[in-house]
């Protein structure tokens, strides 16, 4: 979910059960084999009376493919820095998440912590 949520933070899920089910712009924990992912709901499909879920990582170029219910562990509702990212993250609904320029933004960062290792190095 970079750039929202920092690589290293700490994140706080809340059941769905609480406040009833996502809606787009929302970050929701996602149930994998390899354990939870984290990405933001961009849409929701209603396709034969069945229900799925569109999540998306913010700096991701595609979508993830569509989820049922069950597979969605709750929403995040708040994200603290550990301490190697000491800015707090932005936990709101976004309805336009900027794909390109978060993706551009990723890319820059890397581009200054390269030019910024090979400065010090010098």
């Amino acid at each position: 979910m970079y750039p929202s949520i920092k690589p290293g933070s700490i994140i706080i899920i809340e059941p769905l059960s609480q406040k009833g089910n996502p809606v787009p712009g929302e970050i929701i924990a996602i149930t994998r084999e390899s354990g939870l992912v984290v990405h933001r709901l961009i849409k929701i499909v209603i396709k034969d009376g069945k229900r799925s879920y569109i999540a998306r990582g913010d700096s991701n170029a595609y979508a993830d493919p569509p989820i049922p219910l069950e597979r969605i562990a709750g929403r995040v509702v708040r994200a603290e820095p550990s301490g190697i990212n000491p800015e707090p993250a932005s936990i709101r609904i976004n309805k336009r998440p900027g794909y390109v320029i978060n993706r551009l933004r990723v890319i820059g960062i890397m581009i200054r912590k390269k030019i910024k290792l090979w400065w010090v190095s010098r």
